[in-house]
């Protein structure tokens, strides 16, 4: 992946794109229903749209798990029950 796009996605992309999806996938739906004189239905167009920017703004952008870091955390402490 060239720099520019790490840059504009961050680490995690695919929260990043998956964000951009659910906008594009909300804004089509609103521009089909306009082309075709229906109502539109905010009440699942509105809740999209704010999930899209909710997951563009994540803040996962930093954070990443490498196998080690994963396996230590899960570790069992010692004196420690399951």
């Amino acid at each position: 992946m060239s720099d520019l796009l790490k840059k504009l996605l961050g680490v995690n992309w695919k929260t990043t794109g998956t964000g951009i999806a659910a906008i594009c996938s909300a804004l089509g739906d609103i521009a089909h229903s306009v082309s075709t004189k229906q109502p539109v239905n905010w009440n699942v167009d509105i809740p999209a749209i704010i999930g899209g920017i909710g997951l563009i703004a994540a803040k996962d952008n930093t954070t990443h798990s490498t196998a080690e870091q994963v396996q230590q955390a899960t570790a069992a402490q010692p004196g420690v029950k399951p």
